[in-house]
Order: C-alpha cells, then structure tokens, then sequence
C-alpha cells in the first residue's frame, strides 16, 4: 500500500487509516510463495526471508492511487527454499544456492510514444524461476539454474520482458544473448 500525503493508506480496496500486516495484508496478485504466515518450504519468516521477494509492478492513476498490479513470482528453480547453501546436491539445497531465486528490474519504459501505452518493457536480472501469467489465465516459467554465490556474482542473468498492462499478462520475456555461462548479466536500462 502507498501512503499518501492525507496520511491514509491505498491499495485495490481503497483507503484506509493503517497499512497492512503479513496478517491483515490483502491479495491481488497471489503468487503462492509464502502461505499461512510462513513460506511454503522450510517455514522461513516471510518478513525477513529472500523467498518471496517477488517483483511488482503497480499502474498508478495520476493522483497516485494504484490502479492494477502485475506481479512475476520469483523463487528457486526446483522450488526447495532451506537455506542450505552447498553446491553437492546430497546436501539437500536448491540448485541456486541457500538464498534461492532473486530478481530485481531497475529498467522500465512504455511504448506511450509509439502510441501503444497499454506495453511496457522491463530488465533487469533474476536467478530462479519467475513466473509470469500470461493472458489466458496460465502461466510461463523463466528459469536461470545458475547457483548463486559470491565467486560467480550471485549467479544472476539478464533479462528483458514486455508487459500487456491492460491484461496485467506477460507478452515476451528473454534473456537470449545476454547471458553468460558462469558469470552474471544484467540488463540495466531499457528505452523503447
């Protein structure tokens, strides 16, 4: 939710005197990482825990109420969330390492200017799985298995996605020739 300057808070349902707790949070885009107050794998706190860090994307109206919400989950590739950072796969970690899947989008521009306003691109870097809805209702897994670690850059790759924000829906994502085989990629800025 979004505070504005009255002091009130803003989401989907409109406003309201206080902002939401994990307990009292309302759900517009449910992306099944955390459930029942911790995530779904190793009972981390969903306040301080790396899974579920999922990446979102809010239209806002001009006045600065949010009107819609797109959201690309993010969690490890073969979906094992405890921590256990050990490349041997008899240790029982995820293959992107202890902090699983990450994903972080700093680039975003529209197709306003081209007279198409309802697309938007973004990129960025993600190791894990995303997971973005397509438009009919299903959804599309990108994955990065790289594990993630210091030695490697935490093992992140570029990517750059175009998004139908009339349809909340993904239209493309790629990461095709902007990945490297042991190092990370990034995409930073995006211009349309």
């Amino acid at each position: 939710a979004t505070m504005h300057k009255s002091g009130t808070y803003t989401d989907h349902n409109g406003n309201q005197s206080s902002h939401h707790t994990l307990d009292t949070k309302t759900i517009h885009h449910f992306t099944g990482t955390c459930c029942g107050g911790t995530c779904c794998d190793g009972g981390q706190n969903p306040a301080t825990t790396q899974h579920g860090m999922d990446s979102l994307i809010y239209t806002l109206s001009e006045d600065g109420a949010p009107l819609s919400v797109f959201a690309v989950d993010t969690m490890p590739v073969d979906g094992i969330t405890n921590g256990i950072s050990d490349k041997n796969s008899s240790a029982g970690g995820s293959v992107n390492g202890g902090s699983g899947g990450f994903s972080f989008f700093g680039g975003i521009d529209s197709f306003e200017k081209s007279g198409n306003a309802a697309h938007l691109v973004i990129a960025g870097r993600h190791r894990g799985r995303l997971s973005f809805r397509l438009a009919n209702g299903s959804t599309l897994h990108f994955d990065n298995k790289k594990f993630g670690e210091r030695a490697n850059g935490w093992g992140y790759n570029a990517v750059v996605a175009k998004i139908d924000l009339e349809n909340n829906a993904l239209v493309w994502v790629t990461s095709a020739g902007m990945m490297l085989e042991v190092e990370r990629s990034a995409a930073e800025a995006i211009a349309t």
